[in-house]
């Protein structure tokens, strides 16, 4: 989003430092739990748990990410946020489903930020990768 459009809705701004503000406060908290992967004839499916520490969920996408290979580019999956952890005030299940045709292991879930009126990742390059 461009100078103009930002300094004409001053919400905008405002919305984008709170966001910052809170990446700043949580992300260091923001973690993996247990991940799951399993391939099957439809595909590899990921079941991936992300622990956001108040952090709102539409702050962040958790998506799977595989390194470019010869003669293809780099795949970035989004997850789908599914349930709630029980027990829990701001953890949640993320799913998703890639196709299995590179090898499950060339997968890694992460976390980014996000929020519509920002530059990823020139505006936040932070990124959480699961080990």
């Amino acid at each position: 989003m461009g100078y103009r459009q930002r300094s004409a809705n001053p919400d905008i701004a405002i919305g984008l430092e709170t966001w910052h503000s809170a990446l700043k406060q949580h992300w260091q908290q923001i973690h993996f739990g247990n991940v799951s992967a399993r391939t099957e004839k439809d595909g590899h499916h990921f079941e991936v748990q992300v622990y956001l520490d108040d952090m709102p969920v539409e702050s962040v996408t958790v998506e799977l990410y595989a390194n470019p290979i010869t003669g293809r580019e780099a795949v970035r999956q989004p997850l789908t946020r599914s349930t709630m952890l029980a027990g829990t005030a701001s953890a949640w299940l993320y799913t998703g489903t890639v196709a299995a045709d590179r090898p499950l292991s060339h997968y890694t879930p992460r976390i980014i930020p996000a929020h519509p009126q920002a530059r990823i990742p020139l505006e936040a390059n932070a990124i959480l990768w699961y080990r």
